[in-house]
């Protein structure tokens, strides 16, 4: 089957566990060019902050999304509320 491919770019939080560390290491990157190999997704990223793990064990991509509104407002729903309210249009 050949791999399909989706454009997006955005910043992301990769949490990784490593044995014999108290805390997991994490690293911000920027993903871009995602590609669904089988039953992976892959993407090319380039390192924003910290390091990235030379080995590792169970690991979390953490993406962010952000909507309308910058995170609060129309097309956003359950975060925020402040003086726009939630998804409240003026």
């Amino acid at each position: 089957m050949k791999a399909r491919t989706i454009s997006a770019a955005t910043n992301a939080t990769l949490s990784v566990y490593e044995s014999g560390r108290h805390e997991n290491t994490l690293a911000v990157v920027k993903i871009s060019h995602p590609v669904i190999d089988g039953k992976d997704l892959v993407y090319q990223y380039k390192l924003i902050e910290g390091t990235m793990p030379k080995a590792g064990g169970a690991t979390a991509l953490f993406i962010d999304w952000i909507g309308v509104g910058g995170g609060v407002g129309p097309g956003f729903h359950g975060v925020g509320a402040g003086a726009r309210g939630i998804g409240v249009r003026r």
